[in-house]
């Protein structure tokens, strides 16, 4: 073979090894600034565009369908054309053992991803799985749900907001729950009424599985409706609290069910991550939360 020859390349490793980590099959290739700027578009700029719609306040399942779609379809483009490069021979491997520049690679992919990942946890936005059946009828023990952290993280929510916050005295357990009074606020918090600022929160009975009388929908200052559960039997708590400055009361809407502030007391502004803004799992239970 002459010297300046083309090395063989598989096309079907280039394809498999760009899906394993972008940007892999084209190093494969030898093409090692195109692997690098696929790694960076997948790896930094994939990430901007979804805090770009976050801070739209585009409804995060419309942001979660548009990022995955563009990060499986870039990927899968550029697999393509690996594939497709292989095939033409349109490559050039430089000589020598270059199981160092892949492992390398796989390194700084890595690094990148997890950096990434981690960024958008903290700041932008997150996925949890509710671990009880506090949030029933609103979220179900089990569900998976969208947070949002961008606008939210650390702000003062509104009455009537679903918020994740970590756990007063133990913030290494983080909790979901409604927002039902903000700093300055006095809330008298009892069995069949919710009163804040001497204003009672509407509620109207429903219907639901667990029996009539036991489901209502409750009404937020804002015109927001969601439905609680109040369940018979559960020992009654009559709470009467002024909310601190720079805190909030929440309660969960399974009234009768729930560890909140009418056993732990108000949650620091501090302490909220962000707010809970969907369900995406089961997919029979996809929706924007109220």
């Amino acid at each position: 073979m002459p010297p300046d020859a083309p090395v063989a390349r598989s096309a079907a490793l280039a394809f498999v090894a760009t899906m394993v980590a972008p940007g892999l099959g084209h190093l494969y290739l030898g093409r090692t600034r195109l692997a690098l700027a696929v790694l960076v578009a997948l790896g930094v700029v994939l990430p901007l565009i979804i805090t770009a719609m976050v801070a739209l306040q585009v409804p995060p399942l419309w942001s979660l369908a548009v990022a995955v779609s563009a990060g499986w379809g870039f990927a899968l483009a550029i697999a393509i054309d690996a594939w497709a490069s292989a095939r033409r021979g349109d490559h050039s491997v430089p000589p020598g053992d270059r199981r160092g520049v892949y492992v390398g690679f796989l390194a700084l992919s890595l690094a990148v991803g997890v950096t990434g990942s981690g960024l958008r946890k903290e700041y932008v936005i997150d996925f949890y799985k509710h671990p009880s059946g506090s949030m029933i009828p609103t979220i179900g023990e089990g569900e998976h749900f969208v947070v949002t952290k961008l606008h939210e993280r650390g702000v003062m929510p509104a009455r009537g907001d679903l918020i994740v916050f970590r756990l007063p005295g133990n913030p290494s357990e983080v909790f979901v729950k409604r927002v039902l009074a903000i700093g300055g606020d006095t809330v008298v918090d009892a069995p069949g009424t919710i009163v804040v600022n001497g204003a009672a929160w509407p509620r109207r009975a429903c219907e639901s599985a667990s029996g009539p009388g036991q489901c209502w929908l409750e009404r937020a200052p804002d015109g927001r409706e969601y439905t609680i559960l109040e369940t018979p039997g559960v020992p009654a708590r009559r709470v009467t609290a002024t909310v601190p400055a720079g805190q909030v009361w929440v309660r969960g809407d399974n009234r009768g069910n729930s560890h909140d502030s009418a056993a732990f007391g108000p949650v620091a502004v501090e302490d909220v991550l962000g707010r809970a803004r969907a369900i995406f799992l089961p997919l029979a239970r996809l929706g924007a939360l109220e």
